[in-house]
C-alpha cells in the first residue's frame, strides 16, 4: 500500500523539479514510451457538412486525432465552428465519427495512437499536406499525449498541449495526489492499493474511514468508480490496478476547466451538474488553486479538475484532466469555444463573464420542446446544436437510453 496523503494532515511530498522551461524533470517521471509499431491508414467516404459562413480569409482546415467517439464528437462539433473543413484521423472507437455531417473525411488508422513512433509522423505530415491542413488537434488522453511527445516534429502547427512529463503527473490520480500535498492544495486522503484484499485487510484493520471511494488511475470519466459505504460492500474483485482508495467528501460536484498559456490562465468554465441540469459557478477558491497548478507546471492548452464542495463552501480537488472533456459542447453553446481560444492565444488575462448560464438535460429539455418559450437562450441554442446532426445525435440517445452510456454516479464525475 502507498499512501498519497491529504493536505492538512501530512508532510507535502516533494515534486520533481522542474527544468529550465518550467516543465518537471523526465528523469523522475513514470512514463511508458509508445511501442514501435507502423501506421496503416486507409481512407473512407467523406461528407458534404461544412461550415457556410462566408469568410474573407482562407480556407482553414483541421485534422482532429482521435481514438474513440463520445468525447471526440464533441471536439469535432467545436471545430467545424472555427475550422471551415475539418479532417478526422481515427483509431480503435473512432469510425462512427464518419457518420457526422460535420467530418469533411475520416481517414482510419489500424494502430493506436499511444503505439505510435517517431516514423510514423511522416505518414501523417503527409496526410496533412495532400489536404492541407493547417492545424492539427488532440481530442483525447491518448491523441493529447501523443502530441505532447511529437507537435515539435510534426510539418503542421498544433493546438497547444502540455509538456508529456507535465501530462503524466497530472493524468494519474495518484502522482496528481502527491502534487497537490506538495503545493498545499486540498485533496482527500487518498491510499493506493494493488488489490481489492489490501483494501479490505486496511479497512478491517481501522484504518480506512467509510464512505471512501474506489477508482482506477487514469481511466476518464467515472469508469471504475465505485462508492463504498461499509465493508461488507467492497467487491471480491476489481479488474484494474492500482486501486485509487479516497476519503469521501460530503457535499457537490464542481468541474472546472480552464484555457492557459505559458503558465497563466486566460478563460475558465465552472459548473455544477446533477441529473437534471448544469449550472455555471463562480468559486473563487478554486480558481486560485488552479492559478497555482497551472503556474507551477507552465501549463499550456486545456485542462480540468474535477472538485467536491462541502457544505462549508471548503474545497477539495479530486483529479485532474489535462485534456479537452466530455461537456466543453456546452460551453461553446454558452459562448467559451476551448478550440477556437486554443486556437487564437494572443489575449492577456479573462476574456469576459458569461453570466448565468443554465442548462436542462437533454432527456428534459426534449420534454419541454413543445414550450419552447420556457426554454432559456442557451437551452435553446444546445436544441439547435442537438439538431444540426440528427443521426449521430439520435444514436446516441438511443444508446444513452438502453444504458449503453451510464455514469457512475457520486464523487468525481
Amino acid at each position: 500500500m502507498l499512501h498519497v496523503g491529504a493536505a492538512g494532515l501530512n508532510e507535502p511530498q516533494p515534486l520533481p523539479a522542474p527544468t529550465a522551461d518550467g516543465h518537471p524533470d523526465h528523469a523522475q517521471i513514470p512514463s511508458a514510451p509508445p511501442r514501435r509499431a507502423d501506421l496503416d491508414l486507409r481512407s473512407s467516404g467523406e461528407s458534404d457538412g461544412r461550415l457556410t459562413a462566408a469568410r474573407s480569409s482562407p480556407m482553414k482546415r483541421a485534422m482532429i486525432l482521435a481514438e474513440g467517439f463520445r468525447l471526440q464528437y464533441r471536439v469535432l462539433r467545436c471545430a467545424v465552428e472555427y475550422f471551415d473543413e475539418v479532417f478526422v484521423l481515427g483509431a480503435d472507437g473512432a469510425d462512427q465519427l464518419k457518420y457526422s455531417r460535420f467530418c469533411k473525411k475520416y481517414i482510419r488508422s489500424d494502430r493506436s495512437f499511444s503505439d505510435m513512433q517517431p516514423d510514423n509522423l511522416e505518414l501523417i505530415d503527409r496526410l496533412c499536406r495532400r489536404y492541407q491542413i493547417d492545424m492539427v488537434l488532440p481530442s483525447c488522453g491518448e491523441t493529447t499525449r501523443f502530441l505532447s511527445l511529437y507537435h515539435h516534429r510534426l510539418d503542421v502547427a498544433c493546438y497547444p498541449v502540455p509538456s508529456c512529463e507535465t501530462f503524466d503527473i497530472l493524468n494519474s490520480k495518484q502522482n496528481f495526489a502527491r502534487a497537490c500535498t506538495a503545493l498545499d492544495i486540498p485533496v482527500p486522503t487518498t491510499h493506493v492499493f494493488e488489490t481489492v484484499e489490501e483494501v479490505r485487510r486496511e479497512a478491517e484493520a481501522g484504518r480506512l474511514t467509510f464512505p471512501l471511494v474506489l477508482k482506477p488511475d487514469n481511466m476518464w470519466g467515472s469508469f471504475g468508480v465505485r462508492r463504498v459505504d461499509a465493508l461488507h460492500q467492497l467487491p471480491e474483485h476489481i479488474d484494474y490496478a492500482p486501486i485509487i482508495c479516497q476519503e469521501y467528501i460530503k457535499g457537490e460536484d464542481v468541474s472546472a476547466f480552464y484555457i492557459c498559456r505559458a503558465g497563466r490562465i486566460l478563460n475558465s468554465f465552472v459548473y455544477s451538474r446533477t441529473n437534471s441540469k448544469l449550472v455555471c459557478l463562480h468559486v473563487e477558491p478554486l480558481d486560485e488553486h488552479a492559478r497555482t497548478i497551472v503556474a507551477h507546471f507552465n501549463y499550456d492548452g486545456t485542462i480540468g479538475f474535477d472538485a467536491r464542495r462541502d457544505p462549508d463552501g471548503r474545497i477539495a480537488f479530486i483529479e485532474c484532466n489535462p485534456r479537452f472533456w466530455y461537456r466543453m459542447d456546452v460551453a461553446m453553446v454558452a459562448g467559451l469555444n476551448f478550440v477556437t481560444l486554443g486556437c487564437e492565444m494572443q489575449h492577456d488575462g479573462q476574456f469576459g463573464d458569461l453570466g448565468r448560464v443554465e442548462l436542462r438535460s437533454p432527456r428534459r429539455l426534449f420534454r419541454s420542446i413543445l414550450t419552447p418559450w420556457r426554454l432559456n437562450a442557451v437551452e435553446r441554442a444546445y436544441l439547435g446544436y442537438l439538431t444540426r446532426d440528427p443521426i449521430i445525435n439520435a444514436w446516441a440517445g438511443l444508446r444513452s437510453a438502453l444504458g449503453a452510456n451510464r455514469i457512475v454516479s457520486g464523487q468525481q464525475l
